[in-house]
Parts: structure tokens; C-alpha cells; sequence
């Protein structure tokens, strides 16, 4: 889920994030164990792509905190919903399904909200010790104690997790 790189004599820490693995985890304890497709131990329930782990109605509601125009947020809520899939094997064309979260893969438009959806966690903790690209967030501990870095980092992570699952549990 995360790594930890630090120097040999423990005076720098940084803690790597892949945030589509805590949208996961946040969206596997909204559903809640043997509910849906979020079921604990359930092989076939794992965030392969960032944007699989989207859910549409969190990201309309970040859209509005964000200040975006009705009209635009409208658009996106008509992207990001009523999307179905299909599996064609050996010609045969399975049954359609429809899906539930994600945004449509190879869209340069995905891109763009996923990094729209993910906006909040960028406030987290002191800005000079934390950065990020595309699907990838890193927190920086420094002191002199391998064990006061890994002490802020793992906290650091901790509120991560603790305010994405109030947040989402709020929104639904």
C-alpha cells in the first residue's frame, strides 16, 4: 500500500502513497464487508487503474466544494455516469453491464477530474513536506530519529485514511 525510503542514518523519511489504493480501501468500507462488489476477500475487487477507483457522486460533490459552474459539473456527471461494458471473446460478445464507478479510460478528460477528485488530499499536513503527481502522493519526514520519522510519517497516513473515510461517509 505505501513505501517508506529513507537514508541510511534516518534523517530523511518519505512516505509514497498510491492514492487509488486508499480510494479503495475508502470505497471497500463504505460498502462494507459481503455487500456488493466491495466484499472483503472478494480476489476480483482490486483498483487495477486510478480511475477505476472514482466514484461519480463524490467527485460531483468535490466539483461543487471546488467552485466548478453547474453547467461543467453537469457535463462531467453526465461523463462519469451511465457507462456499461461489454467482453467480446473468440467473436462471441457477452452480455452488457453497467458500471457502477471509474471514468472512462483514454480520455484525456479523465485524467484531469481524477487529479480534480484527489485536490483535497493535497491539503493535508504542511505543503513543504508533501508532493505529488498523478496518482502518486509522498509526505517528507526529516529529524535526526528514524523512529520520530517514522512516528510522523505513519500518523501523517493515519489522518489520510481518517478524513477521506469521514468525508465519504458524510456524502452518503
Amino acid at each position: 500500500m505505501f513505501a517508506l525510503f529513507y537514508d541510511p542514518k534516518g534523517w530523511v523519511m518519505t512516505l509514497r502513497v498510491r492514492l487509488c489504493q486508499i480510494i479503495r480501501i475508502c470505497n471497500e468500507n463504505l460498502r462494507g464487508p459481503g455487500r456488493g462488489p466491495g466484499r472483503q476477500g472478494d480476489p476480483r475487487v482490486v483498483a487495477r487503474s486510478t480511475f477505476d477507483a472514482v466514484l461519480p457522486g463524490r467527485l460531483i460533490c468535490r466539483l461543487r466544494e471546488q467552485g466548478w459552474p453547474t453547467n461543467l459539473i453537469l457535463w462531467i456527471a453526465s461523463f462519469a455516469t451511465g457507462q456499461s461494458v461489454q467482453i467480446q471473446l473468440d467473436g462471441e460478445i457477452g452480455p452488457s453491464t453497467d458500471i457502477a464507478c471509474g471514468l472512462p479510460q483514454g480520455s484525456p478528460v479523465s485524467g484531469i477530474l481524477f487529479m480534480l477528485y484527489i485536490a483535497p488530499l493535497f491539503r493535508l499536513g504542511n505543503p513543504k513536506n508533501r508532493f505529488g503527481y498523478a496518482d502518486d502522493a509522498a509526505n517528507l519526514a526529516i529529524s535526526t530519529s528514524l523512529a520520530t520519522n517514522y512516528k510522523a510519517l505513519s500518523t501523517h497516513f493515519k489522518k489520510l485514511l481518517t478524513r477521506e473515510l469521514q468525508r465519504a461517509l458524510h456524502l452518503h
